[in-house]
Parts: structure tokens; C-alpha cells; sequence
């Protein structure tokens, strides 16, 4: 799907459909996915299959993009809906990639109240508690002194 390995969950249970429609100089293209995805809990680790469910809109224009070659523009939500395609055949693929990866949770979790792994011994906290001391650390104080605040002098008199 254009993902580097690695980088994309294992997809189970795939069903896509598509509905495409001609229109003057475009094709309208709405696509409805279902499917699971096999993705890690980022605070136990653990492995997960999340149900996910998403409706996308995509327009493939005939002809090049005409913003390929050049400075960086801004588009309005329009224009990001839309294919460059040339030829006789469309890849729908573009649309369906595009749905998945925006669909997917960027941190998925196995339940709402995830215990996570002990910072100490990397147990999963879920499954038991461990006997470690909760370690006091420092990760959200600033490691430097503030900046002393400069001392305005008043002008000379003359």
C-alpha cells in the first residue's frame, strides 16, 4: 500500500466498497471501509484489534496536478480531495490507503485505564502489581535556571 514495512498495522477482516460516479471532466469517488487493525497498546505493549469504521470522498481528475512542480500553496479542503490520474484507468488505492491511514488511532490503547508498564522492571502492570518503588524522577523540570532579568539603568543626568 505505499507504507514502509513496519509502519501499517496488520488489516484483518477487510470490506471495501466503492461507488463511483462520471461527471463532467471528473470522477466522483466515495469509498466505506470496515476493518480491523492489529496495532500495539502504546502504554502495555500488548497487542490489539481495534474495530474501525470510516466513509471518504475522493475526486480523480483527468490531467497533471497542476501544483506538482511548484512553490508550496495553500489548499483549501476541496482541492485535497482530489487525483491527478492520466490514461484510461484509475488506481483506487490511493483512495483506500488514504482512508486507512487517516482512520487509524495515532495512540491506541487496550483499555481506557491501562496501567502500563513499571518504569523500573517493565512488568505489565495490568497483569499484577510488582514489588518496585515508584522512582521519582524529574522529566518535566526544566534542567536549567531561569535567565536572570537584566537591570535597566535610568539614562544619565546631564
Amino acid at each position: 500500500m505505499g507504507v514502509p514495512d513496519g509502519q501499517f498495522p496488520d488489516l484483518r477482516e477487510v470490506n471495501v466498497r466503492v461507488r463511483l460516479v462520471k461527471v463532467p471532466d471528473e470522477i466522483s469517488a466515495d469509498f466505506e471501509a470496515d476493518f480491523t487493525a492489529v496495532m500495539s497498546c502504546v502504554r502495555c505493549l500488548e497487542d490489539i484489534e481495534v474495530r474501525l469504521k470510516e466513509k471518504y470522498h475522493l475526486d480523480y481528475i483527468a490531467g497533471r496536478d497542476p501544483h506538482q512542480k511548484s512553490e508550496p500553496v495553500n489548499l483549501d479542503p476541496s482541492e485535497i480531495e482530489r487525483v491527478y490520474y492520466r490514461g484510461f484507468e484509475i488506481d483506487l488505492s490511493i483512495g483506500i490507503r488514504e482512508m486507512i491511514i487517516l482512520v487509524l488511532p495515532i495512540a491506541p490503547v487496550c483499555k481506557t485505564d491501562c496501567a502500563g508498564l513499571c518504569p523500573v522492571c517493565g512488568r505489565n502492570l495490568n497483569k499484577g502489581d510488582c514489588s518496585c518503588r515508584p522512582v521519582k524522577t524529574d522529566l518535566f523540570k526544566p534542567k536549567t535556571e531561569p535567565v536572570p532579568r537584566r537591570k535597566t539603568r535610568a539614562p544619565k543626568k546631564k
